[in-house]
């Protein structure tokens, strides 16, 4: 019996929502280009997302957005839109696809959301179990002991090798740095056995008392040198060692200035503020010996005197905290010593969070402070983002957001009587924002 009627028009078909359609989006990225692509990035970090429950393609993107609010490196928080066609979107799709072909991930219940099969659970598992491994090992080199005896066995390498480099060119400034490296031999010794044996007070002492020794030692090698001139000899050796040096003791700094400052251990912060001497020390000694090969020798006296006086300097700041520590019985102040760069992470962080909240604000319409509060502590949840947890992020939720919230009506970016409201000043920047946006 043949069959009656015309074929539905495309008009008369039904029409795919935009849900089903960005998962038939990921999905048909598994064939021809899109295959190829999908296969370029491991999708670990997406299965511990799907860990904590089934996703659609856009709560995954929202997962990893509020990761990288906390990370300056990563991606944007969302705005001005989401999904496929965003860059970070469209990777997110490819690498799922990947995840689908694999046969870790297919669609969910309700046709939209992913969700992991049984092979992709031991996947996850082993990605959290990295995870969880690459953090103990962080963790495990930024304990105080741990530091202090990195720093001990790095202390005795460097200067064995620059005694021989001075010995070599007759440097002032260069004869006057390893003075230092040798004294420097016993204080790393005693941060070492002041960790290790809860002294450390008196490996304070010690570091001091012998910074403050190698100080007047190079400033009298370096007002002699001045009052008896004399040419070093200059060769490859020395110069190529002191240069070597100067990102040596840069990263030694940060290293133990970082442990130091996350184990409250001022031993190590003293250490590290000697180790940026160094560093220094030794980009300073690099321009004499360079001097010295113009026949500028007067240069290289210079440099020796400064680095006396800089290490005096040094050696008198620390002496005044310690004394101050000493007499009101409390760790001395250690904002002072604070990286660099952390500084400049936290400021991305935070400008990255401000970024989101004016968007909530501007966008959303979300102009309740206390709603603010509870969909910042949302996107934190670690039960909802596992990644945020393992990285232990979903802590500074509630204390960023408030801070920042009122940094945005401090500078008139947003209207604070409830209910909040974005300013023209905080439009533009908004708009900015949207300019750049994943």
């Amino acid at each position: 019996m043949a069959r009656t009627g015309t074929p539905p028009t495309d008009a008369a078909r039904p029409r795919p929502s935009k849900r089903a359609s960005s998962l038939a989006a990921a999905l048909s990225l598994m064939s021809g280009r899109g295959r190829q692509h999908a296969r370029s990035g491991p999708p670990g970090t997406i299965l511990v997302v799907l860990s904590a429950g089934p996703k659609t393609l856009a709560e995954i993107e929202d997962a990893f957005r509020a990761y990288g609010r906390r990370l300056p490196g990563g991606p944007r928080p969302r705005i001005g839109g989401r999904g496929i066609g965003t860059r970070l979107g469209l990777s997110l799709a490819l690498t799922m696809a990947s995840a689908v072909e694999a046969g870790w991930a297919g669609p969910g219940g309700d046709g939209d959301r992913f969700s992991l099969t049984d092979a992709g659970h031991a996947e996850a598992d082993r990605a959290l179990g990295d995870l969880r491994s690459r953090r103990r090992r962080v963790h495990r080199l930024l304990r105080p002991s741990s530091a202090a005896a990195v720093t001990m066995a790095a202390q005795i390498a460097i200067t064995a090798i620059k005694v021989p480099a001075a010995l070599t060119s007759g440097s002032t400034g260069q004869l006057n740095d390893t003075a230092e490296e040798l004294l420097d031999v016993i204080a790393s010794t005693a941060v070492y056995l002041g960790v290790r044996r809860n002294a450390e007070r008196l490996a304070n002492i010690v570091v001091v008392a012998l910074m403050a020794a190698t100080g007047c030692v190079t400033l009298a090698l370096a007002v002699r040198r001045l009052v008896v001139p004399a040419t070093p000899a200059v060769s490859w050796y020395p110069l190529a060692v002191a240069a070597a040096t100067v990102p040596v003791y840069a990263v030694r700094s940060a290293y133990e200035r970082s442990a130091g400052l996350r184990g409250g251990n001022v031993s190590l912060v003293s250490q590290s503020v000697d180790s940026r001497n160094h560093a220094l020390s030794g980009l300073a000694v690099t321009l004499g010996l360079i001097s010295v090969t113009l026949h500028a020798t007067v240069i290289d006296t210079v440099i020796g005197l400064v680095l006396a006086l800089t290490i005096l300097k040094s050696c008198a700041d620390l002496t005044r905290d310690l004394t101050r520590s000493h007499r009101s019985g409390q760790q001395p102040g250690q904002s002072r010593y604070s990286l660099w760069i952390a500084d400049r992470l936290e400021q991305a962080i935070r400008a990255r969070i401000k970024t989101w909240l004016l968007y909530l604000v501007g966008a959303e319409s979300v102009t309740a402070r206390a709603e603010l509060l509870r969909r910042a502590a949302a996107a934190a949840d670690p039960d909802v983002n596992p990644l945020l947890g393992e990285y232990g992020m979903e802590a500074d939720a509630c204390t960023m957001i408030e801070p920042a919230i009122d940094e945005l009506i401090k500078h008139g970016l947003l209207l604070g009587t409830e209910p909040l409201a974005i300013t023209d000043a905080g439009r533009r920047q908004l708009q900015r924002a949207l300019r750049r946006r994943l």
